[in-house]
């Protein structure tokens, strides 16, 4: 990279998620539930998780955003206090009556008007869930559209879903940024049949087919209901900045850095030649949710780097907390790691580890590991540029050859497959 150029990075290491995870959830329609099972992530599980935990179906709310065996079991719980079929599968139809005020607590066993809760009318879709063990004219189908597109590797020539077709949904929300379930329910089916599709579209259930195996009919549109959250808040003041070039660093170069701090606000800055940080503090009162949203613009001179906690072990040894790592280094602006250091610490495995093109540890957790934290990779490389990576996908070494200096071990991947959205200028 050349000096002087500038790389404009959007939400920084784990911020860069929530961007992409909004754009994932976005693309499946606003107001809409996906159907959510064991295996699935996203904000809109840690939506429904916090929802139960409000309700009392779970005893303490400390969430990740994994649809897990817990949260199956947390799901029935709800599902036999509204004496309905335990399945353990979050519908859009129940999605919906969890977030209204027709949900059962826990606690009391009732809801808001004290009425036999009933699933809320969602209009039929003209395509049912693809899964495992799914056989019929619209798997056939749904094989010939992703073949069209690219996604299907081998002849569509079976009506019955395997390992190839779940592959190749899998590819699909990979491209969408979706989570990557193998699993094609209506809104995705909506999405790969879109009106843009050249291709004809597979015949509703129950409707006659022809000889190939689908029809062209109109293209429906997945059910909406309710939308689970509302439009979160954020700081409310108007900020007066000092004088900024077309990039957004201080126009005057001898002019001290811009600091603004407000914590009651929750709004901060810090601009100065080489380096803009914005940092914005939302909330979602309805679902007592509050997050930090940050933007960084910065120069090939001062590109984000990994620190190693000082102490009386070699660095990188030392159990310090991130607050004490940032004073080391008078740090203008840090985002605690992996927890390498407390994972060193208690003996645990450290997954593959790079700080400033040094390897630190090079053991991790097979791929798709139930265990926490996953260990998948984020690699940052010395271009600027930032790449996911199964946990074992990769040996240290060979991050090192392609050119990484830092990796971080922790997961879950939320997006992977798209190119890093910096820009260089």
């Amino acid at each position: 990279m050349k000096n002087g150029s500038v790389i404009r990075k959007t939400a920084l290491f784990l911020f860069v998620f929530i961007a992409l995870t909004v754009f994932a959830v976005s693309a499946l329609g606003e107001g809409e539930y996906r159907v959510l099972q064991n295996g699935n992530y996203g904000d809109d599980v840690l939506a429904l998780k916090q929802r139960l935990y409000t309700l009392g179906y779970f005893s303490n709310n400390t969430f990740n955003n994994r649809y897990t065996d817990d949260t199956a079991e947390r799901v029935m719980a709800f599902e036999a206090a509204c004496g309905l079929e335990q399945t353990g599968v979050a519908t859009p139809a129940l999605q919906a009556l969890i977030f209204s005020d027709d949900a059962v607590s826990k606690k009391t066993g009732k809801n808001a008007s004290g009425a036999v809760p009933v699933l809320p009318e969602i209009e039929n879709s003209a395509y049912r869930t693809i899964g495992d063990g799914a056989v019929g004219d619209d798997v056939l189908a749904l094989k010939q559209r992703l073949l069209e597109l690219g996604f299907f590797t081998a002849k569509a020539e079976t009506a019955a879903y395997n390992k190839t077709l779940g592959a190749a949904i899998s590819d699909y929300q990979l491209s969408l940024g979706l989570a990557q379930t193998a699993t094609a329910d209506p809104a995705l089916q909506a999405l790969i049949f879109g009106e843009s599709a050249v291709a004809p579209t597979p015949a509703p259930i129950g409707s006659t087919s022809t000889a190939s195996g689908y029809v062209a009919v109109a293209t429906p549109v997945p059910a909406k209901t309710t939308a689970p959250t509302s439009t979160p808040a954020g700081p409310a003041k108007q900020i007066e900045l000092p004088e900024l070039n077309e990039s957004r660093f201080l126009a005057d170069p001898s002019a001290e850095p811009f600091v603004y701090a407000d914590r009651d606000d929750g709004h901060w800055y810090y601009i100065s030649q080489n380096l803009y940080i914005e940092i914005v503090r939302m909330q979602n009162k309805r679902q007592n949710i509050t997050w930090f949203e940050t933007e960084i613009l910065c120069t090939a001179e001062s590109m984000p780097q990994a620190f190693l906690a000082q102490g009386s072990r070699e660095d990188g040894h030392n159990y310090l907390s991130p607050k004490k790592i940032a004073e080391q280094y008078d740090a203008v602006f840090a985002i605690s790691d992996d927890f390498y250091g407390y994972r060193w610490y208690n003996k645990q495995t450290q997954g593959v580890i790079i700080r400033n093109g040094e390897i630190k540890a090079n053991a991790s957790a097979p791929a798709n590991n139930k265990g926490w934290p996953y260990l998948e990779i984020l690699a940052l490389f010395s271009d600027g540029s930032m790449r996911v990576y199964e946990s074992d996908e990769h040996t240290a070494q060979e991050y090192i050859d392609m050119g990484v200096i830092d990796t971080f071990a922790f997961g879950p991947i939320l997006v992977k497959g798209r190119r890093d959205r910096s820009v260089a200028v």
